[in-house]
């Protein structure tokens, strides 16, 4: 059931029946109301627990020494001591000898606060709130906490100063400090309402940090119970009234004091009036007096936050502190994950501007001339850009402005490489993109065809030099060449010294001979060496060239024996004809064999000269024409294409 928050005449006469007096407020922000304790169970309790400290003039040792004072608060002092039984270094908290005396003695209400900090504490055994190592008395009967000393400084002074903080935070942004010691203020606050413990009197001066960033929830002297399953020896918030905690922290259900409204929400509520804190330096509640103060957390009207305060974290404190509890977070967890996520949050935004101010770079970069320099330092934004815009996704997925950022850089590049003719690369960056782009898309098709038109015109002309390039059977082409001068040359050379002198005379049989051997070993050759020889259109037409040679001396022969002429008139036209033939291959095929064709022409001319020697002069040209071609075919670099 929602309060009514104009009734401020009658909350403040119930305020008086609870003996709070309205009073100037000068300096002691952070003083917390205490509840008025009406049970007695401490004079039965104390009674019972060990004394710590050794009595006078006995050898008993004690089990703590006190020594130095640490610090002193509204009730209580902090000491620092030495746990003798164990010998190590722990602190001592105890009642401040003017805490309401009656009959020099501590009051029951002030000791039975120190004794419930005391249970309280002893059952909510976590990392975030300080541990208790015993509960006992002194020489007084007071009582005494010995906990774990905590080197360190408490969160408000933090606040109010962060050079103090005793370590280097994960950032360098103290608001990310704090937020990370709320998270961790959030976990024992979690724990103690999962053990149905309600602290009361959450804010940065009950917060201490330790030296190595440690965080530990302190006071828990006005906690109280709730739910069904609770500790005797703490009051149940459905039996409490009246106004108990810090009035600048207060929840509207706190200042209200009605019995039966405490719950996990006013925790929460403390949670995030410490987050106000945060974000602007003061607590929510402020005024002149304590009535003033204690209004304005009853009317629990929204926050106001300055411009500079992220509006994410403002919701997150305005929902904390909402003034109905069922409208403020579910659980204290729930609260930690808000934060938590808003911490994601901004460190993906923070992410995205950094990525975004290299984008801007990349897009300059990526309009200049395209040199090595230009892209090596193009590929480098590229890398830092879509780093930062991904890894700000990995933070926060629902980062949308990291999404359209990683968008365009993909985009910039992709076009970049479109334009330079990469396509490899540019598909693997349209792959990428969060979102298609048809136009890049068909960009990108167009570029394929560009460039596998290309690459058919790169293999044509491959082909075609190939083809043209008389490199390639160098090797073959000379040996089989250089064998068919050696045979044919000797074969002429032979019928001119043979006793039968048939050169004279016009017996063609010899001549016959004499091709149709040279003409089986130019076949042989082919047969063995076709695999070479056949590789491309040069050797090919070399084949013709000396194909029409033969055929062409064969009709010469023919033609010879059937008119009846003199043979060494038909082998001086031979050696023309092939002489012809080398010609005709130095121009259409290779240059460099035009001279192998000198031989065959003067041969032709000194045979009609000197017919006697007609014989000799041919096997000469022979020996001379196709050794010449052979060692100008003959290869004079590696084997890859000449073999």
């Amino acid at each position: 059931m929602k309060r009514p928050n104009n009734d401020l005449q009658a909350l403040t006469t119930q305020w008086q029946t609870w003996g709070i007096d309205d009073q100037p407020v000068v300096d002691e922000r952070t003083q917390t109301m205490r509840p008025s304790v009406s049970s007695e169970s401490a004079v039965a309790t104390l009674p019972r627990l060990p004394s710590l400290l050794s009595p006078p003039n006995t050898d008993t040792i004690p089990e703590v020494e006190l020594g130095r004072r640490l610090g002193m608060g509204g009730m209580g002092e902090v000491r620092l001591a030495n746990q003798v039984p164990v010998g190590r270094e722990v602190a001592v908290k105890s009642l401040r000898k003017d805490a309401s005396e009656v009959s020099g003695r501590p009051s029951i209400e002030a000791t039975m606060v120190l004794l419930r900090e005391g249970w309280t504490t002893g059952m909510l055994e976590h990392p975030n709130i300080v541990p208790i190592y015993t509960l006992g008395r002194d020489d007084q009967g007071s009582p005494l906490i010995v906990m774990k000393r905590i080197e360190g400084v408490s969160w408000a002074e933090l606040l109010r100063d962060p050079s103090k903080a005793p370590r280097n935070f994960d950032s360098d942004d103290p608001l990310d400090w704090h937020i990370e010691i709320l998270n961790q203020v959030c976990n024992a606050v979690h724990f103690a309402h999962s053990k149905g413990i309600i602290h009361r009197d959450i804010k940065p001066e009950n917060v201490m940090i330790g030296a190595f960033g440690e965080v530990y929830l302190l006071d828990w002297g006005i906690a109280v119970s709730f739910g069904e399953e609770t500790d005797a020896r703490l009051p149940h918030a459905s039996e409490v009234s009246g106004p108990a905690g810090t009035p600048h922290y207060m929840a509207p259900e706190m200042a209200a004091g009605e019995v039966g409204t405490l719950g996990a929400a006013t925790d929460v509520y403390l949670l995030g009036a410490t987050l106000y804190e945060i974000l602007t330096g003061e607590p929510p509640h402020r005024g002149e007096s304590l009535y003033a103060i204690m209004i304005q957390a009853y009317r629990g009207e929204p926050a106001d936050f300055p411009d500079d305060v992220p509006d994410g974290l403002a919701q997150i404190c305005r929902r904390a502190m909402a003034r109905e509890p069922e409208d403020r977070f579910a659980s204290a967890e729930a609260f930690r994950v808000a934060l938590a996520d808003y911490s994601r949050h901004r460190e993906s935004i923070r992410l995205t501007e950094e990525a975004e101010a290299r984008l801007s770079d990349l897009v300059a970069l990526s309009n200049e001339d395209d040199d090595e320099t230009t892209q090596a330092s193009l590929y480098k934004l590229f890398g830092e850009c879509r780093f930062g815009f991904e890894q700000a996704l990995e933070t926060d997925e629902g980062n949308a402005r990291a999404r359209d950022g990683l968008q365009r850089v993909l985009e910039v590049m992709a076009e970049r490489e479109i334009d330079r003719g990469g396509y490899a690369a540019a598909a693997l960056l349209l792959a990428d993109l969060p979102h298609p782009r048809a136009d890049l898309e068909e960009r990108l098709e167009a570029l394929r065809d560009r460039l596998d038109d290309r690459e058919r015109e790169f293999e044509e002309l491959k082909r075609e030099q190939f083809e043209h390039n008389v490199e390639v059977s160098r090797r073959t082409r000379s040996l089989v060449t250089l064998a068919l001068g050696l045979v044919w040359g000797t074969l002429s050379v032979y019928r001119w010294v043979e006793p039968s002198k048939a050169h004279d005379s016009g017996d063609y049989s010899l001549y016959f001979v004499e091709l149709g051997v040279v003409a089986s070993l130019l076949a042989l050759s082919f047969w063995l060496g076709r695999n070479r020889l056949l590789k491309n259109i040069v050797n090919r037409r070399i084949l013709i060239c000396f194909g029409l040679g033969f055929l062409g001396s064969w009709l010469l022969r023919l033609n010879g024996a059937t008119a009846g002429l003199p043979a060494h008139i038909i082998g001086m036209h031979e050696t023309l004809i092939f002489g012809v033939c080398a010609g005709v291959m130095a121009v259409t095929l290779d240059r460099r064999i035009w001279w192998a064709a000198v031989p065959y022409v003067a041969g032709s001319f000194l045979g009609l000269l000197v017919p006697d020697y007609t014989q000799l002069i041919w096997g000469l040209t022979n020996y001379t024409s196709l050794g010449l071609l052979a060692w100008a075919w003959w290869p004079r670099t590696s084997r890859t294409a000449t073999s």
